[in-house]
């Protein structure tokens, strides 16, 4: 972390009596989980364990994994999946060395260039656990929806294993020590999921650290929940605004939704030189609602534009032909999509219509999807412009680097947007800084210290995303990069997004 010249910048409660015996032994027994001795273990010093009750909840225990469970394997081949079954179990046994032949055998034999096998980064993860062992280890944790969000989920889980595989592969480790990741599998917009999860890891004494969540939704739900714990916990990817305020124990990597609002509005009054907007939403998402207000505000602000309209998604009566007939009576000139991508290919299609092709299309970062270059989505949506944390064309040496490296470690063809996008890079990035913060204080107290520094006269100038500044409450600062989904140059039927804001480096 390097000084700079920047200026210093000016609970939830409890679950109150869940499942008794979950609230006091979750914590004591994945301690004794992550501590287990192994038969040859691979590196020095294994720790021992006292008082290790048997865990009483299957909803704990199997949302909770350090390579003795899988939780991804769909998309993958048979084979894959029935060696990779018999390392979860060899790490359930504490038979570490042949857990760590088998996945590392796995990576080395499915090295195939666009393989769902090579990119899959549980495996990469459990290896570098079994390669540890019982050996002491800092710990943090990784929190995902991979249950019923995957493609997302691996796209942050993708940053966190390349963290740890560069760390665990140095000379030094951090301070000798090399980097254990535990995965916990919460379920995308089930508060319960989350709390309970969020509960245990803060329970968890030996967790220094967690990168997550990964919704805004969620990431409100656990923030206060790791306060208590005095556990720091780092959002790659959660954009609401004042998400957890007065948490000094809360940081994220993306910027929030006020600077992508702020960058999709400029954008559409200076240069597409239009005044009047539309939004669609939906009213279920805190994240959506969020980005619609701070979209409506920037738009509106001094008077320099209008919005029109806000369209609930989750009103099932909505038609496309209601929506034209109305953009087309009071002057809209503009859609901002400020949803999620998994709405956003529906929409286009449920709206396609010649008379849509005329307006201009915004959307948030949870809209960028490389499934949307299709020809089918990419003829309706054509030019859209994205506010997003970081694009792969960034041009920084920490960007290109990380970039390359990216597409040799998950086997992917140079210039893909399949696997290393934003949410990989962010993830990164908070690893990253887990790892800094560990070599200057290995402990949760002064992880959260080391981290607050970023919120002074300091900075992390090693950043994949650029530069990393903090704001008092913990955001990023700093500007959203804005992409434009545009015809592919090699190939005209296709579409590429292409970076038109903020990717020049520093």
């Amino acid at each position: 972390m390097s000084r700079n010249n920047a200026q210093p910048p000016l609970i939830i409660k409890l679950l109150a009596f869940m499942a008794g015996v979950i609230v006091v032994f979750s914590g004591a027994y994945l301690k004794n989980l992550l501590q287990e001795t192994p038969e040859n273990p691979p590196s020095p010093s294994p720790t021992q364990t006292n008082n290790t009750p048997e865990p009483i909840s299957d909803e704990v225990k199997n949302r909770i994994s350090f390579g003795d469970k899988i939780f991804y394997q769909n998309n993958l081949l048979s084979e894959y999946i029935k060696i990779q079954d018999t390392a979860s179990l060899k790490m359930k046994e504490k038979q570490y060395n042949e857990a760590y032949n088998s996945l590392n055998n796995l990576r080395d034999e499915y090295k195939t260039t666009g393989s769902n096998e090579c990119a899959n980064p549980e495996t990469l993860i459990y290896k570098n656990n079994a390669l540890i062992g019982n050996s002491e280890a800092y710990t943090i944790a990784v929190v995902v929806p991979i249950e019923n969000s995957a493609d997302r989920a691996l796209e942050m889980l993708r940053g966190v294993a390349q963290a740890q595989e560069e760390i665990n592969y140095e000379p030094q480790n951090i301070n000798g020590k090399k980097l254990r990741v535990i995965i916990a599998n919460e379920k995308d917009n089930d508060r319960q999921s989350t709390e309970i999860i969020a509960d245990t890891l803060g329970r968890t004494e030996d967790i220094l650290g967690v990168v997550g969540h990964l919704s805004s939704d969620a990431t409100e739900v656990a923030a206060p929940i790791y306060r208590n714990y005095k556990l720091v916990s780092i959002s790659p990817t959660s954009t609401k605004v004042n998400i957890a305020a007065n948490n000094q124990y809360f940081f994220r990597i993306a910027h929030d939704n006020q600077a992508e609002a702020r960058a999709l509005a400029n954008y559409m009054l200076r240069t597409l030189q239009q005044r009047k907007a539309s939004i669609l939403f939906n009213n279920s998402s805190v994240f959506s609602r969020s980005l619609s207000d701070e979209f409506a505000k920037a738009v509106v602000k001094d008077n320099r534009g209008q919005i029109y309209k806000k369209y609930d998604l989750d009103d099932n009566s909505l038609k496309g032909s209601t929506i034209l007939s109305e953009s087309n009576q009071n002057d809209v000139s503009v859609f901002m999509f400020a949803t999620s991508s998994r709405y956003l290919q529906d929409i286009a299609i449920k709206i396609y219509n010649p008379g849509f092709q005329k307006f201009y299309y915004l959307g948030g970062d949870a809209t960028y999807n490389p499934k949307l270059l299709t020809e089918d989505v990419g003829e309706r949506l054509r030019k859209i412009v994205i506010a997003i944390p970081w694009h792969h064309t960034f041009n920084s040496k920490e960007s290109k680097k990380f970039v390359n490296d990216s597409y040799k470690l998950w086997c992917q063809p140079k210039n893909s947007e399949d696997k290393i996008i934003w949410r990989t890079a962010t993830a990164y990035d908070a690893t990253k800084l887990l790892i800094e913060a560990l070599k200057d204080n290995p402990s949760r107290e002064g992880v959260k210290n080391s981290l607050s520094k970023l919120k002074n006269n300091f900075s992390y100038d090693q950043g994949v995303t650029g530069k990393i500044k903090f704001k008092p409450n913990g955001d990023r600062a700093g500007e959203s990069k804005l992409v434009q989904m545009v015809s592919d140059q090699n190939s005209p039927e296709k579409y590429v997004f292409k970076c038109i804001q903020g990717c020049e480096g520093k």
